[in-house]
This record gives structure tokens, C-alpha cells and sequence, in this order.
């Protein structure tokens, strides 16, 4: 087996994506809760940081994916409108005006609010 030298932000990026393929989120958290173990000492805070972010956003994402499969509304719908409604918060369009327009509950784009950065 051949490894590629790569440098700890490339790997980081890559243990990030591998934890948000993962299908269950319990599973999906305790992976996470072990790298964040093992590698605390060489992970920056900031990395740290991240990779709960990313979490926190994964497990919104499946909640909110249920939610509208059950209204019979699709996936990529829906992130469609998270990404315009979270452009929409940066730019502090008022969150009545964003729910209108895309159909996001309240609770969603307070949830969005939360992440930006």
C-alpha cells in the first residue's frame, strides 16, 4: 500500500470528510469524539472547532432533510434554499422576509444564524 505525504490542514480536511459520510449520526459523533481524543494535542483549536461545527451543521442537515422529505420537498431543494437563506442572513435581510421566501421555519434560520461566520 502506497501513502501520500500530506500536510495536517490536507489531512484534516479529508477527516472531515470522511466523518460526514458516515450514515448514522451516532456513530458519526463517536468517531468524531475519537479523532478530537487522539489527535487533540496535534489538532489547532481552530481545527477543533470546526470539526464540531461541521457536526452540529451535519446533524441539522439530516433533522431538516427528514422534516422536508416528509412535506415532499427534495434535498436539493433544500439546500438551495439554506444556501440562499444563509446568503440572505449575511447580507441581514430580516428573518420574516427570508421565511417567506424560501418556506425555511423560523427555528432553521435561527439555527443558521448560529454558523455564520
Amino acid at each position: 500500500m502506497r501513502f501520500e505525504r500530506r500536510t495536517r490542514d490536507e489531512a484534516f480536511e479529508e477527516i472531515v470528510e470522511v466523518v460526514q459520510r458516515v450514515p448514522d449520526v451516532h456513530e458519526q459523533n463517536y468517531l468524531a469524539a475519537l479523532i478530537l481524543g487522539f489527535s487533540g494535542r496535534v489538532m489547532a483549536d481552530e481545527q477543533k472547532e470546526q470539526l464540531r461545527r461541521v457536526l452540529e451543521m451535519t446533524d441539522l442537515l439530516r433533522e431538516l432533510e427528514r422534516e422536508f422529505e416528509e412535506k415532499g420537498i427534495h434535498k436539493g431543494e433544500l439546500l438551495k434554499a439554506r444556501e440562499i437563506a444563509h446568503n440572505l442572513l449575511a447580507e441581514g435581510v430580516p428573518t420574516e422576509v427570508i421565511e417567506k421566501a424560501t418556506g425555511l421555519s423560523r427555528e432553521e434560520l435561527e439555527e443558521l444564524k448560529k454558523h455564520l461566520h
